[in-house]
């Protein structure tokens, strides 16, 4: 039978220590990363119900159907900022550009949010031409075939923090989140 020496039987104690050391501070630094990793929110897109506005329809509307998940499965959302602009798409070379900046359509208040199916709130949201144009300096007679208007939603959580658009990462545009904020809503002959 082989005997092991003093010197191997301190060097196991050691390499065993080092162990236990080692797998303590990679907790702590996983534990670090957990604490200070920030969460965010995004607009689930469950439905686009319409995306295209004819001209002459002044009832005719861009409609969403939207989830919200944060957190707190939606308790974070203090509010829904509604921002909209139009592109003016047909502009020919000497003529006049309509298109405008962002303007605040309006803030929506999730008291009025329903449950979803996953347990999360959820809303549709519809804008329609005649409203656009009340809110934004243009008139009909500006609209021509594949101008677009831009619909931004903007996600505002009761700590102060705010997700939109510029927040996105391909994490939360594709797939399930399929959470882009903006939607362009296509002017289309009727």
């Amino acid at each position: 039978m082989k005997k092991i020496s003093f010197k191997h039987g301190l060097l196991w104690v050691g390499m065993v220590g080092l162990l236990f050391t080692a797998c303590e501070e990679a907790e702590q630094e996983f534990d670090l990363v957990q604490e200070t990793v920030g969460r965010g929110a995004v607009l689930r897109t469950v439905n686009v119900i319409s995306d295209e506005i004819p001209i002459s329809e002044g009832d005719a509307d861009f409609a969403v159907e939207l989830e919200v998940q944060d957190r707190e499965s939606g308790n974070l959302t203090q509010a829904v900022e509604v921002w909209v602009a139009f592109n003016d798409t047909t502009v020919e070379e000497g003529a006049t550009d309509f298109s405008t900046d962002e303007v605040l359509a309006e803030t929506l208040d999730p008291s009025t949010f329903i449950t979803g199916e996953f347990g999360l709130p959820r809303f549709e949201y519809a804008i329609s031409l005649s409203e656009l144009l009340a809110i934004l300096p243009i008139s009909d007679t500006t609209l021509e075939s594949s101008d677009e208007f831009s619909i931004r939603f903007e996600l505002v959580l009761t700590d102060g923090r705010r997700f939109s658009l510029a927040d996105n990462t391909g994490n939360i545009t594709a797939s399930f989140f399929n959470a882009p904020f903006l939607y362009i809503a296509t002017v289309v002959s009727s």
